[in-house]
């Protein structure tokens, strides 16, 4: 399958005093970020995306969500190889192994930590890496649909409601609800979400990674923005999300990273 992958991510700190967030895409070699608020793009033939959420509540979460991005990207930049999971999944042990060495050097950024979830789209198929709760996501036929694991407490309390442990008013407001079972913290990491084998794509799909900021918005209206002939670009449709977010949610909205990656054909 011939690619024309067309991508573009946005961002906002929402109502917090510092960004955590930090994305990045690599399309055929050419550096992508997002750290401006936005940017976008197109690939050819091979495209890999990387989205880190800093650890809220530990030390350093951006500089955590920094380095592991920043790490696992130059890991294809030099040259990774092999096939599409076993490369992702060495590329994510490679940022985890960046967040060990730098809090060695530098003792204050102890205790810091970071999700990560990343793909990379090469001959028409999705392969994907993730830890901790930000999302990936699959709009086709005017549905959007979580691929990767959330390592956060929400299945579990999800489950615990299904078992009658706990009722559904007392899952939503429970306070462990956000807690990551798993994380890259420079430790071993005890969740790792690998999308193998390799999904085939189609020709009009969108994929959307997201930091949990997303979060603020129901499903509903993402698939109506993704579905929308007014936002037809990834660029127009990532800038929305984020737009919608930072209003929905007021001045107690999380940091919000959205890309949006649309296969063409």
């Amino acid at each position: 399958m011939s690619q024309d992958i067309r991508f573009a991510a946005a961002q906002s700190r929402g109502g917090r005093s510092n960004q955590e967030d930090y994305c990045e895409v690599l399309a055929d070699g050419e550096l992508f970020g997002a750290q401006q608020g936005h940017c976008a793009g197109r690939s050819a033939s091979d495209l890999i995306a990387a989205l880190c959420d800093g650890m809220g509540g530990h030390n350093a979460g951006d500089v955590a969500a920094k380095t592991a991005c920043n790490t696992f990207i130059a890991a294809f930049k030099s040259g990774a190889r092999g096939a599409a999971p076993a490369s992702l999944a060495g590329a994510c042990r490679a940022a985890n192994a960046a967040l060990t060495a730098q809090m060695e050097r530098t003792q204050s950024l102890t205790g810091m930590g970071t999700t990560l979830v990343a793909i990379r789209v090469t001959r028409g198929q999705l392969a994907w890496v993730s830890v901790g709760d930000s999302g990936l996501y699959l709009y086709r036929n005017g549905h959007i649909d979580r691929l990767n694991q959330d390592h956060s407490m929400r299945p579990v309390i999800k489950q615990m409601v299904v078992a009658g442990i706990l009722a559904p008013d007392e899952a939503l407001h429970h306070p462990d609800r956000n807690a990551l079972r798993s994380a890259l913290c420079g430790e071993d990491v005890p969740l790792v979400d690998i999308g193998e084998p390799p999904m085939k794509l189609k020709r009009g799909d969108i994929l959307v990674l997201a930091s949990d900021g997303m979060e603020t918005l129901p499903r509903s209206r993402i698939e109506t923005i993704l579905g929308s002939r007014v936002f037809r670009s990834p660029s127009a449709m990532a800038r929305r999300i984020v737009a919608e977010c930072v209003k929905a949610g007021g001045r107690g909205q999380d940091n919000t990273t959205v890309a949006v990656i649309r296969v063409k054909k």
